[in-house]
């Protein structure tokens, strides 16, 4: 089993807002394939929280990555 990566983890990974994140996968994750996860964390206080499995965090990485990435473009950018 692989390891658990929460909806906060996954926004520090992309410079997302963890609001951004669920509602990417709110939007994107069926056509995914994407399946969100309910359980205790790993703290102190154990609160619930959501998290995805490290293969459906790649997977919502990769397409995130691939929508907003910007072309490569030197027209397209400003002189200083």
């Amino acid at each position: 089993m692989g390891e658990n990566v929460t909806f906060k983890e996954m926004a520090k990974r992309l410079g997302l807002d963890p609001t951004t994140i669920r509602r990417l996968i709110e939007r994107f994750g069926a056509e995914l394939g994407i399946t969100v996860q309910k359980g205790r964390a790993n703290t102190s206080n154990a609160k619930w929280t959501h998290y995805l499995t490290q293969e459906d965090a790649d997977r919502l990485a990769s397409f995130y990555e691939a929508r907003h990435t910007r072309t490569e473009d030197p027209s397209a950018e400003e002189p200083f």
